[in-house]
């Protein structure tokens, strides 16, 4: 990939985390019982791989990696996101290839509870709560974590539709020095409804400058702000993909 485009230029970024990051934990060891809504114990050898693989791909591919902590499973982020964020930070050689750590991913869906996966928020769950929520745990990571300032990337929602997202611009104000890019999430399609989606479809205006269309807003409020806007997470169709579309060379299209 990075070889792909010519001259000098940043390499790949790599995210570790998205949904699977409000189910996990740091751990002494592997061996260590999990705590209760938490699938996955992050342990030291976990950071020994991440620290490998970016230290071998360095000189090569100059490849960078965005950490994504628990946000979801506990409001209090000494419970999991801060014990997350001191472990990487006592690594200096594991840090110096993070160009970013998450606070949570798609906080936005927290009340809409998937089958299988520990409740995060109450149904009422809001921007404007998230927000509180979200500025405690940067002054903890920062604080109490050692993280330097401008590695947080905020807001990693699912779509900035219907009530969220019309608060983002002041949350990237207020935080514009604290963070080293927004990210909102966006897929050309989706298949999350059981609704199956065609090439068509895939292919369609509103499949790409649709999706760039609904967060012009938001773009612009992060460029004002002095902030890197990225989409985070991006492809033909979210939940999975649709067979036959996505896995052939109209998705690349």
């Amino acid at each position: 990939l990075y070889a792909l485009t010519a001259g000098a230029h940043p390499g790949p970024t790599l995210r570790f985390g998205g949904n699977s990051a409000d189910d996990s934990a740091w751990v002494a060891d592997k061996g260590s019982p999990l705590p209760d809504g938490i699938s996955y114990g992050i342990a030291e050898e976990d950071l020994a791989a991440y620290t490998r693989f970016a230290s071998e791909t360095a000189l090569a591919a100059n490849v960078s990696l965005i950490i994504d902590t628990n946000f979801g499973t506990s409001t209090d982020p000494r419970r999991f996101g801060l014990p997350h964020v001191q472990a990487v930070v006592r690594h200096p050689e594991l840090l110096q290839h993070v160009s970013a750590v998450e606070i949570g991913n798609e906080m936005d869906l927290y009340s809409h509870q998937k089958p299988g996966r520990a409740p995060h928020r109450n149904a009422s769950y809001t921007e404007e709560e998230y927000e509180v929520e979200f500025g405690m745990f940067l002054r903890a990571y920062e604080g109490d974590g050692g993280l330097p300032l401008g590695m947080i990337q905020a807001a990693t929602y699912s779509s900035a539709n219907g009530d969220w997202g019309s608060r983002l611009s002041g949350l990237v104000q207020h935080y514009a020095s604290h963070l080293a890019s927004v990210s909102l999430h966006r897929y050309a399609t989706s298949t999350c409804s059981g609704k199956p989606v065609s090439a068509d479809e895939l292919l369609s205006d509103e499949a790409s400058r649709g999706k760039v269309d609904a967060y012009r807003g938001h773009i612009a409020a992060s460029i004002a702000a002095g902030v890197p806007f990225v989409i985070g997470e991006g492809n033909s169709a979210s939940c999975g993909g649709q067979a036959g579309v996505s896995d052939t060379l109209t998705s690349a299209l």
